[in-house]
């Protein structure tokens, strides 16, 4: 096996014991072998320590993302910016449930850079998929004449305005992510008549 398959192994190993299964205890070198079922050794020739472990599994997640991102922006108008919230929103909620996860427990001291980078994620690059929306299409903001760089990073901020209690608990149900989709687009988006259907 190459070296690109085992570092995917393990990358998606760290996903199921971090997201899925919300096991922070398990985020050892040990468990993450067992997961991604490949010998301690191999991880540790692969990445030197569980900090750089969930760096790049951090990295590969948002990379993901951005890709998805990419395609979902090229999407027409109401549609894709309807599809991109679901996209972000799903993010949004994982890494709040993961911050509030690891919050007491011995890993969170091994995450300061992947939450850097998740900050600067959402920071920069995020808005810039609802700028190329918004450019092609004004009339989706609420006002002529807006700004539509500031008004991209005010979407993305939008996305935290529910309460941290909610983004803990949220299971990622299609139904209940379309339902606080929908609240989002009636607050931020009065001007359109309808809420625009998603691609689930």
């Amino acid at each position: 096996m190459s070296n690109i398959s085992y570092r995917k192994k393990i990358l998606d190993a760290v996903r199921l014991i971090g997201s899925e299964q919300r096991d922070m205890l398990g985020l050892t070198i040990k468990n993450i072998a067992k997961t991604a079922n490949v010998k301690e050794k191999i991880v540790l020739d692969e990445f030197k320590d569980i900090n750089e472990i969930l760096f790049q599994a951090t990295v590969f997640r948002f990379k993901e993302h951005e890709s998805k991102a990419n395609q979902i922006a090229r999407l027409p108008g109401e549609y894709s910016l309807a599809t991109l919230i679901r996209h972000d929103l799903i993010a949004i909620t994982l890494f709040a449930q993961y911050s509030e996860d690891i919050k007491d427990h011995e890993v969170s001291k091994f995450s300061l850079e992947s939450f850097k980078y998740s900050q600067n994620y959402f920071d920069i690059v995020m808005p810039t998929f609802y700028y190329s929306i918004l450019i092609k299409n004004p009339s989706l903001m609420p006002n002529k004449g807006m700004n539509a760089r500031i008004y991209s990073h005010f979407l993305v901020h939008s996305l935290f305005f529910f309460a941290k209690k909610e983004l803990y608990s949220l299971t990622l149900d299609n139904n209940e992510i379309k339902s606080r989709i929908k609240q989002l687009f009636h607050r931020l988006f009065t001007n359109l008549d309808e809420t625009p259907k998603f691609n689930f």
